[in-house]
């Protein structure tokens, strides 16, 4: 049998259930629940804070020991560092250059966040008359 709750929520005002007038908080299964909480917690600090692989580290606290192996695609089972090589000058310029040159279509939106625009008196959907078509642009400004 369900037990009722003390009070009720009725649009921010908080009343008392007058069908249970017996409540009395369960303190065993309050104090349970905050050592589940706190043990979870320290579950998850170690988990963010370990080296092992992590693959590892979950099958463990899930109780799964059938397989044991590394995964090999976690960070800590990856030791290499991601680095990226700086191109040297003449590719930078070579790609700047061809982003001068370069045309790009801007699509534009044909519908708005429903309500956006209330000042025009339109839903989501941009009247045919009003929509803007696709338009060429280069990029010029934002390249040296």
């Amino acid at each position: 049998m369900q037990m009722l709750k003390p009070s009720l929520d009725k649009r921010e005002r908080w009343i008392r259930n007058p069908l249970d007038d017996d409540y009395s908080m369960n303190n065993e299964r309050v104090t349970r629940k905050i050592a589940q909480r706190a043990d979870e917690w320290r579950e998850m600090t170690t988990f963010v804070a370990t080296d092992q692989c992590l693959m590892q580290f979950m099958r463990r606290a899930l109780g799964d020991v059938s397989n044991n192996e590394p995964c090999g695609k976690c960070s800590s089972c990856i030791t290499t560092e991601f680095t990226f090589d700086d191109p040297d000058d003449l590719i930078k310029a070579k790609a700047v250059e061809f982003m001068k040159k370069a045309d790009i279509d801007l699509v534009c939106r044909k519908q708005t966040p429903k309500g956006g625009f209330t000042i025009y008196q339109f839903g989501w959907n941009i009247p045919k008359h009003m929509q803007v078509m696709t338009v060429m642009r280069t990029c010029l400004n934002s390249l040296g």
